[in-house]
């Protein structure tokens, strides 16, 4: 499937699971993704590989080497923590601590240069304190991600957390994802105001329409229809780079999620 895309013209390939990171355990008996990304990234014309959706107990250190080693795998890791205290981390049935995941992002960090951490948080969920929301919110304050988006937590019959008594009220579950997203909103403006000033390649993905001469696209940190966009001028009277081109980009400002930038001479 990964050939005909690219032989169609496709540059970028997205892989996406419940968890990712497990990929191969149902048809192998054992997780497989490393070897499944050194084969993708071998694939002529393919220049971008992302993976979304990766469980953070499941990664390994044969995954962690690629993302080292391949160029192709992007500097971007998709890792939904759900919550951070060790409270609603057993409540969730996550089968791992705060500790565990913070010291997973400082590995990927420190040994992936520059990569971009995107996650999810569930507020509201059946037994979710006070103190429990202010340790999530102090968290999402100091952790400097990239990229977080917030689910007010939604009740389901037959589930064994719709069974659950503790169940939070709705309008106190919004009142939190909208405090948590307020606050994610001030730390993105910080992280991707570092981009200012910089000059990264972009992956075009399309004209904008009404704009001459702009094109919208992604750095490697951003995920197609996911996150924010990379805003592309060209050059006084030239066209707007095409879908599919790769441009490089001198980043001029950034608008919390979003960046603009010029064609670099």
């Amino acid at each position: 499937e990964a050939r005909r895309l690219a032989e169609g013209g496709t540059r970028e390939l997205l892989l996406i699971a419940q968890d990712s990171t497990s990929y191969g355990a149902d048809l192998y008996g054992e997780a497989r993704l490393p070897e499944l990304l050194r084969e993708l990234v071998r694939i002529q014309g393919i220049e971008w590989v992302r993976v979304h959706y990766t469980h953070p107990k499941t990664w390994s250190e044969a995954l962690i080497q690629v993302f080292e080693e391949e160029v192709k795998i992007c500097k971007y890791v998709d890792i939904p923590l759900q919550h951070v205290t060790d409270a609603m981390l057993r409540r969730m049935r996550r089968e791992l601590r705060r500790a565990d995941m913070e010291r997973l992002i400082e590995t990927l960090r420190s040994r992936i240069p520059g990569v971009a951490i995107r996650t999810h948080f569930i507020v509201g969920f059946p037994g979710e304190t006070e103190e429990d929301f202010t340790e999530l919110l102090g968290y999402v304050r100091g952790a400097e991600l990239d990229h977080v988006g917030c689910f007010a937590y939604s009740r389901e019959d037959g589930t064994p957390a719709g069974r659950m008594k503790e169940q939070i009220p709705e309008r106190l579950k919004l009142s939190r994802r909208q405090a948590l997203m307020t606050a994610q909103k001030k730390v993105a403006t910080s992280v991707w105001g570092r981009w200012v000033g910089r000059t990264v390649p972009v992956l075009v993905d399309g004209p904008v329409a009404g704009r001459p001469g702009v094109s919208v696209g992604r750095v490697e940190q951003q995920g197609y229809e996911v996150d924010g966009v990379t805003c592309v001028r060209a050059a006084d009277g030239a066209p707007a780079p095409e879908a599919g081109a790769w441009v490089r980009v001198r980043i001029v400002r950034a608008r919390e999620y979003d960046l603009d930038g010029e064609v670099a001479a």
